[in-house]
């Protein structure tokens, strides 16, 4: 998230929510998006739900999209997006500025013959939005009535953790709980770059696996010398410089902003594990089209192509979980 310079009296906020966390097959997704306010009515707005006339537009990803039907979350992203001033013409564009982490890092461990699962050129022809007209203009209706509460929606970023990585950090004893906090701590650490170290910014975050106590495993936050402001099962929050970062029990329906992250996210995962789908079924239209969770359709994909990736020479850590 680039700098940028905020008025003295401005509060920013953002929402951080992860998808994918338990999934068997595709990358975890964690996205924060990041909001300024200007005055105390604003404020109060951007930590509440949201308004009644856009519950069908901002809120739990789980409710509002299921898999294969996620344009809410790309129009979302595309039009936070294009308030910035930039408007993508493929998937894969936005993708490479969605990311907190560049190409290059992205690709690290990912070997030629897993390439294809993940990352597809730009030419291809899966490589192009879904959302209609349509949605787009809730979308920027939504974002508008918004801007008219007086919060301006400034950024959008997602943490993208494919399978080996995941893998690698167990290996290494950290779990997928941990490399979920990470993601978070670098996209709470990333907005408050973003708003300015002096800048006032409460970040509300979706529950870690229900943990309470988090303040132990930061890895990357560093806390006031009184940074614990409290911990229970609701609710565990913690102040670092004039930063606060909130982990709040079942947060998407309770903060707006949370609910907009989870959307974006939701879109971005599904995005990625469609393309992995396009490159198993391409030669084999009689394979299930599996979310990646641990379903029937899952666990029956994962048999079937399993003496095809063999073939291939793709690692099995590059697609499956352990």
């Amino acid at each position: 998230m680039d700098d940028a310079t905020a008025a003295p009296e401005a509060h920013f906020f953002g929402g951080i929510d992860e998808n994918g966390l338990g999934p068997r097959l595709g990358p975890l997704i964690v996205t924060g998006v990041l909001a300024r306010t200007d005055s105390p009515q604003a404020a109060q707005e951007a930590v509440r739900p949201a308004a009644a006339e856009m519950a069908a537009l901002i809120g739990d990803s789980k409710r509002l999209v299921g898999f294969g039907h996620s344009a809410l979350g790309e129009a979302w992203a595309r039009v936070l997006f294009r308030a910035q001033g930039l408007d993508f013409q493929r998937p894969s564009e936005l993708i490479r500025q969605l990311s907190l982490d560049a190409p290059d890092t992205l690709l690290t461990r990912c070997p030629a013959e897993a390439f294809p699962l993940c990352w597809r050129p730009v030419s291809d022809e899966s490589d192009r939005f879904e959302a209609g007209d349509e949605v787009l203009a809730r979308a920027e209706a939504a974002r508008q009535s918004l801007l008219s509460r007086g919060i301006h929606l400034e950024a959008v970023r997602s943490v993208i953790i494919c399978p080996r990585a995941l893998n690698d950090a167990r290996d290494s004893g950290i779990s997928r709980l941990d490399a979920d906090l990470f993601a978070m701590e670098r996209l709470f650490l990333a907005m408050k770059q973003r708003a300015g170290e002096d800048a006032r910014l409460t970040v509300h975050c979706g529950k870690v696996g229900g943990l309470t106590f988090y303040a132990s495993k930061f890895r990357h936050i560093r806390l006031n010398v009184l940074g614990v402001l409290r911990e229970s099962r609701e609710l565990s929050a913690y102040e670092s410089g004039r930063a606060q970062i909130h982990f709040v029990l079942d947060a998407e329906p309770k903060h707006q902003l949370v609910g907009l992250a989870s959307l974006v996210g939701k879109w971005l995962r599904d995005l990625l594990m469609n393309r992995l789908l396009s490159h198993l079924r391409a030669g084999h239209p009689d394979w299930p089209e599996a979310s990646g969770y641990n379903d029937p359709r899952t666990k029956s994909l994962i048999a079937l192509s399993e003496p095809w990736r063999r073939a291939q020479g793709i690692p099995d850590d590059c697609f499956l979980r352990r």
